[in-house]
Parts: structure tokens; C-alpha cells; sequence
């Protein structure tokens, strides 16, 4: 009997133990759900989520070039 590894199968196998797990063919539904929301339009993210320019540092740079002569 070969015993072949399944990649995330002890994760798997601790969720369906919590009962949290989806099997394949779920996750395929609520994917494929999620998508078709999406492109509805009826599922977006908050626009208080998306990352604005203010999100970046755009303060003055601490770089100071060294003269190499």
C-alpha cells in the first residue's frame, strides 16, 4: 500500500475535526457563489478598506548619497 502525502491533509484533518472544514466540492459552490456576487455587484469590499495614497509614506526621504571620489 503506497502512503502519498496530500499536501494541507493534517490542516484538513484539524478542521473537519472543529467541524470547520468544506469538502472539495463545497468550496467549488462557495467560490463560484462568491464569484458570481461579485461580478453582480452585490459583494465589494468597504471602500474604508482600500488603501488610499495616504496609506504610503510619503514623507521626505532620510537618504543622504555618499560622495564615492
Amino acid at each position: 500500500m503506497s502512503s502519498k502525502h496530500e499536501v494541507g491533509a493534517e490542516l484538513r484533518a484539524e478542521l473537519q475535526r472543529r467541524g470547520c472544514a468544506l469538502e472539495a466540492a463545497e468550496a467549488r459552490a462557495l467560490a463560484v457563489l462568491l464569484i458570481d456576487l461579485i461580478a453582480d455587484g452585490l459583494l465589494a469590499p468597504e471602500p474604508a478598506g482600500l488603501e488610499s495614497p495616504s496609506a504610503y509614506n510619503m514623507g521626505d526621504s532620510n537618504y543622504t548619497q555618499e560622495d564615492k571620489s
